[in-house]
């Protein structure tokens, strides 16, 4: 046997090797407490490694039964059964041949009850867009995942994000222009972009080099005349500044609609838009993809438009299989997610492996949970080897630290047990701490005591009799 911080590994006499971690199923303590007692280097012990399992049945908690998955492993030959919590989920893209894992997509738990009431690919063709920021810009792909689940607007069928920019009046007619520098004109129908290298990626500058689109936290107390619409394709994503995770950069947004005076005037206030048929019916159209197309791209560099080109053709990405629609697939309400009812509340996982140790710890004599070296000292004692002092010293220790295991480890017990001068009443609850109960209603039969005589409160009366059943 070989013991190291972590875990302990045995050699078997065949020369197979058994790496038995700290964290597992065993009870290492005890197991090591046998081996050390009997091993002397020149044999070996037979051990059965069942014997040392702290979990042998499911330890359900109350309430948890329906919300865990009950699972039964084999350990060592052993069945051990289990419940066990996923705290993520991991959803895999395939994306020009590979497996691309996505990130952090319990963020899209509003969205994922959204699609799923309308029978819509939303969630599913906005992961497929997600891959390619995955795969060459991961730190894009989990500032996206901050940002989206702070998003109140749903996603569209084919997996765009819309969003809100705030912008100021134009000199002519029907065009707007950005709130910093007064320079970029756009209106709807508009292409902004920039290329990716000028768009700065570092999530630790709030203001920085990039095109800026928000959602509705972000634009409570926001200057700007006007509230626009726009759509954001996941893979023209770039940053969300640390801890402002209702705005963004991009490198390039579609302009689709322009908010009424009403509905800017709500999201400046933080509350999403209501009674607004306008914006209804644009985020309806948006979401079918029914919204107006792009007919201008502006270039814009150095916070300046550098071109402005009509665009005759809207292509879309060849490269990327999206999920068309179906009969199925309802109308949007144009509502935004947060009137949808949210999920119940979950009870608080718990560890379950933590449990089982702590109830094993729970059964068994206090004593049995110390160190070798204290059932040493404990030996020593309680066969008046010499003052406690000698034994202290004789331990390397102190009279101080062998007082505080007195009180730790029950010495006062651990003297009685080994003299076997324990009460009917101690003998019985011997039994039940260790959980031999078919060994405790024979002992009570033959001692002809109730349980309340010897001890026993009504509920581990009832924990006892279901045991033997």
């Amino acid at each position: 046997m070989l013991a190291s911080a972590n875990k302990t590994t045995l050699y078997t006499e065949t020369g197979e090797i058994l790496e038995l971690k700290n964290d597992g199923p065993h009870d290492l303590t005890r197991l090591s407490r046998k081996l050390l007692g009997s091993l002397k280097g020149t044999n070996s012990v037979p051990i059965d490694l069942n014997d040392y399992l702290m979990i042998k049945t499911a330890i359900i908690p109350e309430g948890y039964k329906q919300e865990g998955i009950v699972v039964t492993q084999m350990v060592n030959g052993q069945e051990i059964q289990g419940i066990f919590y996923p705290s993520k989920v991991q959803v895999v893209v395939q994306h020009e041949g590979e497996e691309v894992i996505i990130p952090d997509v319990e963020k899209l738990q509003k969205h994922a009850i959204r699609a799923n009431a309308d029978n819509s690919p939303a969630v599913r063709n906005f992961l497929r867009r997600m891959a390619t920021v995955v795969k060459s810009r991961l730190h894009s792909a989990e500032d996206l995942m901050k940002f989206i689940e702070r998003s109140e607007l749903p996603l569209t069928n084919d997996g765009l994000i819309i969003g809100y920019k705030k912008v100021n009046q134009g000199k002519e007619l029907g065009t707007f222009v950005d709130c910093h520098t007064g320079n970029i004109v756009q209106s709807v129908g508009s292409r902004v972009w920039m290329t990716v290298e000028d768009v700065d990626p570092s999530r630790y500058r709030s203001c920085s080099n990039g095109l800026h689109v928000a959602n509705l936290g972000y634009l409570n107390g926001f200057g700007g005349t006007h509230t626009l619409i726009v759509l954001i394709d996941p893979a023209n994503f770039i940053a969300v500044p640390v801890g402002e995770n209702d705005k963004c950069r991009v490198c390039s947004y579609d302009i689709i609609g322009v908010m009424t005076t009403e509905g800017h005037e709500m999201v400046s206030s933080g509350s999403f838009v209501k009674r607004d048929q306008t914006f209804k019916s644009l985020i309806q159209d948006a979401v079918a993809g029914r919204h107006i197309q792009p007919i201008e791209a502006v270039e814009v560099k150095n916070k300046q438009v550098v071109s402005r080109v009509p665009i005759k053709d809207v292509q879309s990405n060849t490269n990327m299989s999206l999920e068309e629609v179906n009969s199925e697939t309802k109308e949007s309400s144009g509502k935004s997610l947060n009137t949808d009812k949210p999920l119940p509340n979950k009870p608080k996982q718990k560890d379950i492996l933590k449990m089982a140790k702590n109830k094993t710890n729970n059964s068994r004599n206090i004593w049995d949970q110390a160190p070798t070296e204290v059932i040493k000292v404990f030996e020593d004692l309680r066969q008046e080897k010499g003052s406690k002092t000698a034994i202290a010293a004789l331990h390397s220790t102190s009279t101080r630290s062998i007082g505080r295991w007195q009180d730790k480890y029950d010495y006062d017990g651990y003297v009685k047990f080994k003299a076997g001068n324990l009460t009917v009443a101690e003998q019985a609850r011997l039994f039940f701490n260790q959980g031999a109960f078919d060994a405790l209603v024979a002992f009570k039969k033959a001692k002809k005591k109730s349980y309340s005589a010897l001890g026993f409160t009504s509920k581990e009366e009832k924990q006892i009799l279901m045991a033997t059943a």
